[in-house]
């Protein structure tokens, strides 16, 4: 009897900023709306669970912005939780920006460069989702 396999890839349409900072959340959603211009809020945990066998469920917190003239969304996702990280690969991570919709390079350059003003920020960079071995978790 013939075998069908189905691989599943998850469309990453969005662009990834790995952000380090000792910041406490809340001060750095401040500091990244008044640089940013743009109004994060708390929003609902987001909560990943594993299979049986596994931690259980971990919960993180996540803020949200969308910018209705250009439908662009941006999610502020805290790297660590109680009991673990969101995307453990990437362990030295503080924060994590996730910007969905309509923003090219130029616009993602001058965000980044932007963010990296700030005096408490250690260094933001991009990170290719892709690559990313635990991207199922940045998908909500």
């Amino acid at each position: 009897m013939d075998r069908t396999i189905l691989t599943y890839e998850p469309e990453l349409d969005f662009a990834l900023v790995a952000i380090t900072s000792s910041l406490e959340t809340h001060v750095l959603c401040f500091k990244l709306n008044r640089q940013l211009n743009i109004s994060l809020c708390r929003i609902d945990e987001l909560g990943i669970s594993f299979r049986e066998g596994d931690i259980g469920s971990l919960h993180f917190d996540r803020y949200f912005y969308q910018n209705s003239s250009v439908e662009t969304a941006f999610y502020l996702l805290v790297n660590r939780g109680a009991g673990g990280f969101l995307v453990p690969e990437m362990k030295n991570v503080d924060f994590f920006l996730l910007i969905q919709n309509n923003i090219d390079e130029e616009d993602l350059k001058t965000t980044i460069s932007t963010i990296n003003q700030i005096t408490e920020i250690i260094v933001a960079v991009r990170v290719d989702p892709k690559k990313v071995k635990s991207r199922e978790n940045l998908i909500f």
